[in-house]
Protein backbone atom coordinates (compact mmCIF):
# COMPACT_ATOMS: atom_id res chain seq x y z
CA UNK A 1 0.00 0.00 0.00
CA UNK A 2 0.90 3.69 -0.11
CA UNK A 3 3.81 5.16 -2.39
CA UNK A 4 7.19 4.91 -2.92
CA UNK A 5 9.10 8.34 -2.27
CA UNK A 6 11.61 9.92 -4.68
CA UNK A 7 15.48 11.33 -3.80
CA UNK A 8 17.32 14.12 -5.06
CA UNK A 9 20.62 11.77 -4.82
CA UNK A 10 23.97 14.17 -4.49
CA UNK A 11 26.25 14.07 -8.03
CA UNK A 12 27.93 10.71 -7.14
CA UNK A 13 25.73 7.82 -5.74
CA UNK A 14 26.80 6.52 -1.79
CA UNK A 15 28.27 3.58 -3.32
CA UNK A 16 30.88 5.34 -5.25
CA UNK A 17 31.97 8.39 -3.32
CA UNK A 18 33.64 7.76 -0.42
CA UNK A 19 34.90 10.55 2.05
CA UNK A 20 37.86 11.24 4.25
CA UNK A 21 36.28 10.62 7.52
CA UNK A 22 38.47 10.77 11.01
CA UNK A 23 38.53 7.63 12.63
CA UNK A 24 38.75 6.93 15.88
CA UNK A 25 40.99 3.81 16.48
CA UNK A 26 40.41 2.99 19.88
CA UNK A 27 39.79 -0.80 19.60
CA UNK A 28 39.44 -3.62 16.50
CA UNK A 29 36.05 -2.77 15.62
CA UNK A 30 33.71 -6.52 16.22
CA UNK A 31 31.86 -7.63 12.52
CA UNK A 32 28.57 -6.29 12.38
CA UNK A 33 27.15 -9.21 12.97
CA UNK A 34 28.25 -9.30 16.40
CA UNK A 35 27.74 -6.13 17.44
CA UNK A 36 24.05 -5.76 16.12
CA UNK A 37 23.02 -8.99 17.12
CA UNK A 38 24.18 -8.11 20.79
CA UNK A 39 22.64 -5.08 20.79
CA UNK A 40 19.55 -5.73 19.39
CA UNK A 41 19.33 -8.28 22.33
CA UNK A 42 19.89 -5.69 25.13
CA UNK A 43 17.14 -4.05 23.19
CA UNK A 44 14.93 -6.93 24.06
CA UNK A 45 16.22 -7.12 27.72
CA UNK A 46 15.38 -3.49 28.56
CA UNK A 47 11.91 -4.69 28.18
CA UNK A 48 12.05 -7.99 29.89
CA UNK A 49 14.08 -6.64 33.13
CA UNK A 50 11.38 -4.23 33.74
CA UNK A 51 8.65 -7.03 33.54
CA UNK A 52 10.60 -9.18 35.71
CA UNK A 53 11.21 -6.75 38.31
CA UNK A 54 7.56 -5.19 38.66
CA UNK A 55 6.23 -8.99 39.44
CA UNK A 56 8.64 -8.45 42.29
CA UNK A 57 7.47 -5.15 43.32
CA UNK A 58 4.13 -6.08 43.15
CA UNK A 59 3.82 -9.00 44.80
CA UNK A 60 6.16 -8.81 47.48
CA UNK A 61 5.60 -6.87 50.08
CA UNK A 62 9.04 -7.13 51.83
CA UNK A 63 10.71 -4.97 48.89
CA UNK A 64 10.01 -1.61 48.17
CA UNK A 65 8.16 -0.14 45.02
CA UNK A 66 11.52 1.32 44.43
CA UNK A 67 9.36 4.34 42.17
CA UNK A 68 10.44 7.52 42.37
CA UNK A 69 10.38 10.13 45.34
CA UNK A 70 8.91 6.94 47.15
CA UNK A 71 11.97 4.88 47.09
CA UNK A 72 13.85 3.97 50.14
CA UNK A 73 14.44 0.97 52.17
CA UNK A 74 11.09 0.62 53.94
CA UNK A 75 9.47 -1.93 53.55
CA UNK A 76 5.61 -1.39 52.75
CA UNK A 77 3.67 -3.83 55.30
CA UNK A 78 0.05 -4.90 54.89
CA UNK A 79 -1.37 -1.87 54.70
CA UNK A 80 0.00 -1.82 50.66
CA UNK A 81 -2.30 -4.92 50.46
CA UNK A 82 -4.71 -4.99 46.87
CA UNK A 83 -8.07 -6.95 47.24
CA UNK A 84 -7.68 -9.83 44.68
CA UNK A 85 -4.04 -9.85 44.52
CA UNK A 86 -2.12 -13.24 45.55
CA UNK A 87 1.46 -11.76 47.72
CA UNK A 88 4.41 -13.93 48.54
CA UNK A 89 8.18 -13.86 49.34
CA UNK A 90 10.31 -14.36 46.56
CA UNK A 91 13.59 -16.09 47.15
CA UNK A 92 16.69 -13.39 47.15
CA UNK A 93 15.08 -10.35 45.51
CA UNK A 94 18.41 -9.07 46.46
CA UNK A 95 20.04 -10.46 43.01
CA UNK A 96 17.63 -8.79 40.94
CA UNK A 97 16.71 -5.38 42.98
CA UNK A 98 19.31 -3.87 44.94
CA UNK A 99 17.52 -0.93 46.63
CA UNK A 100 18.21 -2.96 50.13
CA UNK A 101 21.73 -3.83 49.12
CA UNK A 102 25.01 -3.06 50.75
CA UNK A 103 27.02 -1.20 47.91
CA UNK A 104 30.42 -1.12 50.18
CA UNK A 105 30.16 -4.50 49.53
CA UNK A 106 31.23 -3.95 45.81
CA UNK A 107 34.50 -1.88 44.84
CA UNK A 108 33.61 0.12 42.09
CA UNK A 109 30.49 1.64 44.18
CA UNK A 110 30.91 4.28 46.33
CA UNK A 111 29.36 7.50 47.47
CA UNK A 112 30.22 9.64 44.35
CA UNK A 113 29.11 6.81 42.24
CA UNK A 114 25.63 5.99 44.13
CA UNK A 115 24.64 9.37 43.50
CA UNK A 116 24.84 8.87 39.27
CA UNK A 117 22.81 5.41 39.61
CA UNK A 118 19.81 3.88 40.25
CA UNK A 119 21.83 0.56 41.94
CA UNK A 120 23.22 0.10 44.92
CA UNK A 121 25.72 -2.67 43.29
CA UNK A 122 26.08 -3.82 39.83
CA UNK A 123 23.96 -7.08 38.60
CA UNK A 124 25.79 -9.71 36.78
CA UNK A 125 23.59 -12.24 34.16
CA UNK A 126 24.00 -15.31 36.91
CA UNK A 127 22.44 -13.21 39.16
CA UNK A 128 19.45 -12.65 37.45
CA UNK A 129 19.06 -16.71 36.33
CA UNK A 130 19.95 -17.66 39.41
CA UNK A 131 16.75 -15.57 40.77
CA UNK A 132 14.54 -17.22 38.26
CA UNK A 133 15.74 -20.75 38.72
CA UNK A 134 14.81 -20.12 42.47
CA UNK A 135 11.63 -18.38 41.75
CA UNK A 136 10.37 -20.20 38.79
CA UNK A 137 7.30 -21.81 40.69
CA UNK A 138 5.91 -18.07 40.88
CA UNK A 139 6.78 -17.18 36.85
CA UNK A 140 5.54 -18.20 33.61
CA UNK A 141 5.97 -17.01 29.87
CA UNK A 142 2.34 -14.84 28.61
CA UNK A 143 1.70 -14.69 25.13
CA UNK A 144 4.28 -12.17 24.64
CA UNK A 145 6.30 -11.80 28.23
CA UNK A 146 6.86 -13.03 31.41
CA UNK A 147 3.69 -12.67 34.12
CA UNK A 148 3.45 -14.10 37.94
CA UNK A 149 1.88 -18.24 37.98
CA UNK A 150 -1.23 -17.27 40.23
CA UNK A 151 -1.07 -21.42 40.16
CA UNK A 152 2.41 -21.43 41.46
CA UNK A 153 2.96 -24.44 39.72
CA UNK A 154 6.47 -25.90 40.29
CA UNK A 155 8.76 -26.09 37.17
CA UNK A 156 11.85 -27.97 36.30
CA UNK A 157 12.53 -27.07 33.37
CA UNK A 158 14.16 -23.03 32.75
CA UNK A 159 11.15 -20.74 30.97
CA UNK A 160 11.76 -19.06 27.40
CA UNK A 161 13.13 -16.43 29.03
CA UNK A 162 16.19 -17.95 30.54
CA UNK A 163 17.36 -19.58 28.02
CA UNK A 164 16.98 -16.53 25.87
CA UNK A 165 18.91 -14.64 28.46
CA UNK A 166 21.72 -17.47 28.64
CA UNK A 167 22.46 -16.91 25.22
CA UNK A 168 22.13 -13.26 25.43
CA UNK A 169 24.50 -12.98 28.54
CA UNK A 170 26.52 -16.09 27.76
CA UNK A 171 29.59 -14.13 28.45
CA UNK A 172 30.22 -13.63 32.48
CA UNK A 173 31.99 -10.93 31.61
CA UNK A 174 28.98 -8.81 30.90
CA UNK A 175 28.13 -6.84 33.94
CA UNK A 176 24.43 -4.54 34.42
CA UNK A 177 26.15 -1.46 36.01
CA UNK A 178 22.90 0.29 36.38
CA UNK A 179 19.08 -0.06 35.64
CA UNK A 180 17.32 2.74 36.13
CA UNK A 181 13.44 2.30 36.44
CA UNK A 182 12.47 4.33 39.48
CA UNK A 183 10.70 7.30 37.70
CA UNK A 184 8.21 5.33 35.20
CA UNK A 185 5.17 3.58 35.81
CA UNK A 186 3.25 0.92 33.97
CA UNK A 187 2.37 3.65 31.12
CA UNK A 188 5.47 4.16 30.15
CA UNK A 189 8.48 6.55 31.29
CA UNK A 190 11.91 6.98 30.57
CA UNK A 191 14.12 3.57 31.40
CA UNK A 192 17.52 2.63 31.24
CA UNK A 193 20.37 0.37 31.44
CA UNK A 194 24.05 0.65 31.46
CA UNK A 195 25.85 -2.80 30.49
CA UNK A 196 29.97 -3.03 30.39
CA UNK A 197 30.83 -6.21 28.27
CA UNK A 198 34.45 -6.11 29.22
CA UNK A 199 35.61 -9.11 26.75
CA UNK A 200 34.29 -7.03 24.17
CA UNK A 201 35.52 -3.73 25.50
CA UNK A 202 32.11 -2.27 25.43
CA UNK A 203 29.81 0.11 27.41
CA UNK A 204 26.25 -0.02 26.18
CA UNK A 205 23.62 2.48 27.45
CA UNK A 206 19.86 1.08 26.12
CA UNK A 207 16.46 2.14 26.23
CA UNK A 208 13.16 0.26 26.17
CA UNK A 209 10.99 1.53 23.76
CA UNK A 210 7.35 1.82 24.38
CA UNK A 211 4.48 0.05 27.00
CA UNK A 212 1.94 2.31 27.51
CA UNK A 213 0.33 5.52 26.77
CA UNK A 214 2.71 7.83 28.54
CA UNK A 215 5.16 6.20 25.92
CA UNK A 216 2.71 6.97 23.05
CA UNK A 217 1.70 10.45 23.97
CA UNK A 218 5.71 11.05 24.19
CA UNK A 219 6.30 9.27 20.71
CA UNK A 220 3.69 11.72 18.98
CA UNK A 221 4.92 14.94 20.63
CA UNK A 222 6.54 16.15 17.02
CA UNK A 223 6.26 19.79 18.03
CA UNK A 224 10.24 21.01 17.79
CA UNK A 225 12.16 22.09 20.96
CA UNK A 226 14.72 24.87 19.79
CA UNK A 227 16.58 25.95 22.74
CA UNK A 228 18.91 22.59 23.31
CA UNK A 229 21.75 23.70 20.12
CA UNK A 230 21.54 27.52 19.88
CA UNK A 231 25.55 27.23 19.95
CA UNK A 232 24.89 25.35 16.46
CA UNK A 233 22.56 27.08 14.89
CA UNK A 234 23.80 28.41 11.16
CA UNK A 235 22.50 31.82 9.69
CA UNK A 236 18.85 32.01 10.00
CA UNK A 237 18.61 28.21 10.72
CA UNK A 238 17.19 26.82 14.08
CA UNK A 239 17.78 22.90 15.08
CA UNK A 240 14.37 21.55 15.83
CA UNK A 241 14.63 18.55 18.18
CA UNK A 242 11.49 15.93 18.64
CA UNK A 243 9.59 17.69 22.09
CA UNK A 244 8.77 14.42 23.75
CA UNK A 245 12.24 13.20 23.39
CA UNK A 246 13.62 15.89 24.40
CA UNK A 247 11.39 16.19 27.38
CA UNK A 248 12.42 12.25 28.53
CA UNK A 249 16.18 13.19 28.27
CA UNK A 250 16.69 16.52 29.48
CA UNK A 251 13.43 18.17 31.55
CA UNK A 252 14.40 17.66 35.21
CA UNK A 253 13.33 14.55 37.04
CA UNK A 254 10.79 14.48 39.90
CA UNK A 255 12.70 15.11 43.15
CA UNK A 256 14.34 12.16 44.61
CA UNK A 257 14.34 12.24 48.17
CA UNK A 258 16.69 9.71 48.61
CA UNK A 259 19.58 11.06 46.55
CA UNK A 260 18.26 14.76 47.26
CA UNK A 261 18.69 15.88 43.58
CA UNK A 262 16.67 16.96 40.95
CA UNK A 263 18.48 16.00 37.58
CA UNK A 264 17.31 15.48 33.95
CA UNK A 265 18.02 11.89 32.67
CA UNK A 266 20.52 13.05 29.99
CA UNK A 267 22.74 14.82 33.09
CA UNK A 268 22.19 11.27 35.14
CA UNK A 269 23.28 8.85 32.63
CA UNK A 270 26.72 11.31 31.28
CA UNK A 271 27.72 11.46 35.05
CA UNK A 272 27.03 7.75 35.22
CA UNK A 273 29.38 7.18 32.47
CA UNK A 274 32.12 9.14 33.67
CA UNK A 275 32.00 7.40 36.86
CA UNK A 276 32.43 4.13 34.72
CA UNK A 277 35.28 5.21 32.57
CA UNK A 278 36.79 7.02 35.88
CA UNK A 279 36.55 4.48 38.87
CA UNK A 280 35.33 1.03 37.21
CA UNK A 281 38.50 -1.02 37.78
CA UNK A 282 37.41 -3.36 34.67
CA UNK A 283 36.92 -0.39 32.25
CA UNK A 284 39.37 2.13 30.42
CA UNK A 285 39.26 4.78 27.84
CA UNK A 286 39.62 1.91 24.91
CA UNK A 287 36.46 0.89 25.68
CA UNK A 288 34.14 2.04 23.17
CA UNK A 289 30.64 3.30 23.52
CA UNK A 290 27.34 2.64 22.52
CA UNK A 291 24.07 3.28 22.68
CA UNK A 292 20.91 1.67 21.45
CA UNK A 293 17.21 0.43 21.55
CA UNK A 294 13.76 -0.14 20.21
CA UNK A 295 11.24 1.87 18.56
CA UNK A 296 10.96 4.87 21.50
CA UNK A 297 14.36 3.46 22.70
CA UNK A 298 15.94 3.91 19.29
CA UNK A 299 14.83 7.64 19.10
CA UNK A 300 15.81 7.76 22.80
CA UNK A 301 19.57 6.38 21.62
CA UNK A 302 19.73 8.48 18.52
CA UNK A 303 19.34 11.37 20.27
CA UNK A 304 21.76 10.73 23.31
CA UNK A 305 24.23 9.74 20.77
CA UNK A 306 23.58 12.77 19.05
CA UNK A 307 24.51 14.66 22.23
CA UNK A 308 26.74 13.21 23.45
CA UNK A 309 28.54 13.70 19.78
CA UNK A 310 27.91 17.22 20.49
CA UNK A 311 29.57 17.55 23.44
CA UNK A 312 32.32 15.89 22.67
CA UNK A 313 32.66 18.21 19.51
CA UNK A 314 33.47 21.03 21.68
CA UNK A 315 35.78 19.47 24.20
CA UNK A 316 33.50 19.68 27.06
CA UNK A 317 34.48 18.54 30.56
CA UNK A 318 31.58 16.17 31.20
CA UNK A 319 32.73 13.88 28.43
CA UNK A 320 36.51 14.15 28.61
CA UNK A 321 36.78 10.34 29.55
CA UNK A 322 34.71 9.27 26.89
CA UNK A 323 36.12 7.48 23.60
CA UNK A 324 35.67 9.82 20.82
CA UNK A 325 33.37 8.49 18.82
CA UNK A 326 29.92 7.48 20.07
CA UNK A 327 27.88 4.47 18.00
CA UNK A 328 24.56 3.99 17.37
CA UNK A 329 22.87 1.02 17.13
CA UNK A 330 18.93 1.42 16.85
CA UNK A 331 16.14 -0.62 15.76
CA UNK A 332 12.73 0.87 14.19
CA UNK A 333 13.74 4.52 15.85
CA UNK A 334 11.25 7.27 14.81
CA UNK A 335 12.67 10.96 13.70
CA UNK A 336 14.35 12.85 15.92
CA UNK A 337 14.76 16.09 14.36
CA UNK A 338 14.75 18.69 11.35
CA UNK A 339 16.95 18.81 8.71
CA UNK A 340 18.50 21.21 10.70
CA UNK A 341 19.69 18.95 13.17
CA UNK A 342 20.79 16.84 10.25
CA UNK A 343 23.29 18.85 9.01
CA UNK A 344 25.38 19.30 12.51
CA UNK A 345 24.75 15.50 12.67
CA UNK A 346 26.54 14.71 9.44
CA UNK A 347 28.98 17.51 10.24
CA UNK A 348 29.76 15.05 13.96
CA UNK A 349 29.80 11.74 10.94
CA UNK A 350 32.30 13.35 9.23
CA UNK A 351 34.31 14.19 11.97
CA UNK A 352 34.49 10.74 13.89
CA UNK A 353 32.40 11.18 16.57
CA UNK A 354 28.87 10.05 15.32
CA UNK A 355 27.82 6.69 13.95
CA UNK A 356 24.43 5.53 14.12
CA UNK A 357 23.08 2.21 12.04
CA UNK A 358 19.71 2.96 12.01
CA UNK A 359 17.74 -0.62 11.28
CA UNK A 360 14.03 -0.60 9.82
CA UNK A 361 11.86 -3.09 8.22
CA UNK A 362 9.93 -2.06 4.82
CA UNK A 363 6.53 -1.83 6.27
CA UNK A 364 7.09 -0.58 9.68
CA UNK A 365 5.95 3.12 9.79
CA UNK A 366 7.51 3.81 12.99
CA UNK A 367 10.83 5.40 11.51
CA UNK A 368 8.43 7.56 8.54
CA UNK A 369 8.03 10.88 7.81
CA UNK A 370 4.90 12.75 6.18
CA UNK A 371 2.95 11.33 8.45
CA UNK A 372 -0.47 11.17 6.69
CA UNK A 373 -4.13 12.45 7.79
CA UNK A 374 -5.80 11.22 10.30
CA UNK A 375 -2.79 10.25 12.18
CA UNK A 376 -1.14 13.57 11.28
CA UNK A 377 -4.45 15.80 12.88
CA UNK A 378 -2.95 17.87 15.42
CA UNK A 379 -4.15 18.65 18.82
CA UNK A 380 -2.88 19.41 22.31
CA UNK A 381 -3.44 16.68 23.78
CA UNK A 382 -3.22 14.23 20.39
CA UNK A 383 -7.59 14.30 19.32
CA UNK A 384 -8.27 11.96 18.43
CA UNK A 385 -6.00 9.43 20.33
CA UNK A 386 -3.99 8.05 17.12
CA UNK A 387 -3.17 11.76 16.25
CA UNK A 388 0.03 13.31 16.59
CA UNK A 389 1.02 16.75 18.26
CA UNK A 390 2.82 18.47 15.18
CA UNK A 391 3.42 18.16 11.99
CA UNK A 392 6.45 15.22 10.67
CA UNK A 393 6.99 17.06 7.10
CA UNK A 394 10.36 18.65 8.21
CA UNK A 395 11.76 15.86 10.50
CA UNK A 396 14.42 13.44 9.04
CA UNK A 397 16.16 10.66 9.64
CA UNK A 398 19.80 10.22 10.30
CA UNK A 399 22.89 7.65 9.99
CA UNK A 400 23.29 4.72 7.83
CA UNK A 401 19.94 2.47 7.29
CA UNK A 402 19.61 -0.97 6.76
CA UNK A 403 16.75 -1.41 5.35
CA UNK A 404 15.15 -5.40 5.26
CA UNK A 405 12.65 -5.85 2.76
CA UNK A 406 9.77 -8.00 3.37
CA UNK A 407 11.26 -11.00 1.55
CA UNK A 408 14.69 -10.37 3.41
CA UNK A 409 16.96 -8.24 0.98
CA UNK A 410 18.31 -5.94 3.14
CA UNK A 411 19.30 -2.62 1.06
CA UNK A 412 22.03 -0.24 2.98
CA UNK A 413 21.93 4.00 2.11
CA UNK A 414 23.06 7.10 4.23
CA UNK A 415 20.61 9.93 5.38
CA UNK A 416 17.73 8.38 3.79
CA UNK A 417 13.91 8.45 5.07
CA UNK A 418 11.29 6.82 4.13
CA UNK A 419 7.75 8.41 4.07
CA UNK A 420 4.93 7.23 5.81
CA UNK A 421 2.41 6.65 2.71
CA UNK A 422 5.22 4.34 1.21
CA UNK A 423 5.35 1.91 4.30
CA UNK A 424 2.19 1.76 5.74
CA UNK A 425 -0.02 -1.20 5.25
CA UNK A 426 -2.16 -4.12 6.64
CA UNK A 427 0.44 -5.78 8.68
CA UNK A 428 2.76 -2.18 10.17
CA UNK A 429 1.97 -2.85 13.82
CA UNK A 430 3.60 -6.55 13.10
CA UNK A 431 6.26 -5.14 10.89
CA UNK A 432 7.75 -3.10 14.18
CA UNK A 433 7.49 -6.00 16.49
CA UNK A 434 11.62 -6.62 17.66
CA UNK A 435 10.76 -10.21 16.65
CA UNK A 436 10.10 -9.41 13.53
CA UNK A 437 13.61 -7.25 13.31
CA UNK A 438 15.47 -10.36 14.54
CA UNK A 439 13.65 -12.28 12.63
CA UNK A 440 14.96 -10.33 8.88
CA UNK A 441 18.19 -9.50 10.54
CA UNK A 442 19.54 -13.01 11.41
CA UNK A 443 18.40 -14.88 7.74
CA UNK A 444 21.45 -16.48 6.69
CA UNK A 445 22.53 -13.89 3.99
CA UNK A 446 21.88 -11.14 5.95
CA UNK A 447 24.36 -12.55 9.10
CA UNK A 448 26.85 -13.45 6.19
CA UNK A 449 26.74 -9.96 5.00
CA UNK A 450 27.03 -8.38 8.18
CA UNK A 451 29.64 -11.00 9.63
CA UNK A 452 31.74 -9.36 6.71
CA UNK A 453 32.18 -5.60 7.32
CA UNK A 454 32.26 -3.42 10.30
CA UNK A 455 30.71 -0.43 11.17
CA UNK A 456 33.79 1.72 9.95
CA UNK A 457 33.74 0.00 6.73
CA UNK A 458 29.94 0.54 5.82
CA UNK A 459 30.82 3.90 6.49
CA UNK A 460 33.90 4.26 4.25
CA UNK A 461 31.24 2.39 1.58
CA UNK A 462 28.20 4.67 1.94
CA UNK A 463 28.64 7.87 3.57
CA UNK A 464 28.70 10.63 0.89
CA UNK A 465 28.63 13.16 3.70
CA UNK A 466 25.56 15.18 1.85
CA UNK A 467 21.97 15.64 2.91
CA UNK A 468 19.32 13.49 0.39
CA UNK A 469 16.34 15.86 0.41
CA UNK A 470 13.12 13.26 -0.12
CA UNK A 471 10.08 14.59 -2.53
CA UNK A 472 7.14 12.81 -1.45
CA UNK A 473 5.09 11.20 -5.05
CA UNK A 474 1.97 11.79 -2.81
CA UNK A 475 0.37 15.34 -2.49
CA UNK A 476 -1.34 16.22 0.61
Amino acid sequence: MGGDISYEKPEAEATQKKLTMSVDPVKTEDTLCELCNDLEQMSNFAYRFRTLRDIVRDRDLTVGDGRGSHKDKKVRGVDAKEEGMTYVKFVRPDLIITDMGNSKKHSNFNKKTLFNRNFQYEVAPSDILKFMELNRKYLKMGESDLEFDEEMKEKSEPLALEKSLAAVFKDEKIKIKDYDDSFSSDSGGLVYGLIANVSDKRVTIVFRGTIGLTDALTDRDFQFNHDLYKHAYTTGKKIGVHSGFSQYLHKPREFDERKQQHRSNMDRIIAALDDIYQFDDEIDESFELCTTGHSLGGGLANLFAFHVADLKSKDDRRVKRFPKKVTAVTFAAPVIGNYELDEHYLELEKKGFLRHLRFSNEGDIVPTNRIAIPFAMKGNPPLPFFSNNGSTWQYKQNGLNIFFRKNGEMEIRHNVTHSFLSQVGMNSAEYHYLTEYEKRMRTKENQLLLASTSVEELYAEHFTGEQVVEKACWIF
